[in-house]
């Protein structure tokens, strides 16, 4: 009766909070298994709840001091919650230990961008991009940081690379019309803005970029 009574409660919770449940009593289950409050932590992860997910990441390091996901996941907690400093220490941790994680690499240049340490930045994207060079994402990052570094040169070519990749990536045409008009090529501006418009009708910048260049003539 006591077991079925359980099943039923278990039965009428949502999935969110049946999926905690679950890992919570896999956490009792195995207590010396990391995997158990890293997934636990993913789970709160999703939900939003950073304090119960760095709890259960930070549990999961202390099991096993070298699991390279849990010190990635506690960097994108730490990240969420704008504590870059501790964000970045997570992530060369686990770039450290696993120096093949490109999720590592590209998240470390975005905690880099975000703390305006673009030098740091651009390091950790081509670090990631020699492991996997088809992610047209990281080649767009890999564009904002040289152009935040007023390298405007380097920045055209990784906007370049990322275009190349995924031409349907409103990001890297918004990056490049950006650096072509710091340039002072406003031709080339206004057809990547245009671009923008007809991928992301609603984009703000573009639209009034190009309103702003109609005016003046």
């Amino acid at each position: 009766a006591a077991a079925s009574a359980a099943r039923r409660a278990f039965e009428q919770l949502n999935p969110a909070q049946r999926k905690v449940e679950h890992y919570t009593r896999k956490v009792r289950e195995y207590p010396q298994n990391p995997q158990a409050p890293y997934l636990l932590g993913r789970t709160y992860l999703e939900q939003g709840r950073w304090q119960e997910a760095s709890r259960y990441f930070r549990q999961a390091i202390e099991i096993d001091s070298l699991f390279a996901l849990a010190y990635h996941a506690q960097g994108t907690v730490l990240q969420r919650q704008n504590k870059l400093p501790h964000a970045i220490r997570a992530y060369e941790w686990a770039r450290r230990i696993d120096p093949d994680m490109v999720e590592a690499h590209n998240d470390l240049g975005q905690a880099y961008h975000q703390a305006g340490q673009f030098a740091e930045a651009i390091a950790s994207y081509v670090r990631g991009l020699k492991l996997d060079p088809d992610l047209a994402l990281v080649h767009s990052n890999l564009g904002m940081a040289y152009a935040m570094a007023g390298r405007l040169d380097d920045a055209v070519g990784a906007f370049g690379n990322a275009i190349a990749r995924d031409s349907s990536l409103v990001d890297a045409h918004d990056g490049l019309a950006q650096v072509y008009a710091a340039q002072g090529r406003v031709k080339e501006a206004r057809l990547e803005w245009k671009t923008v418009l007809r991928l992301h009708p609603d984009h703000p910048r573009a639209a009034a970029l190009l309103r702003q260049g109609r005016n003046r003539r």
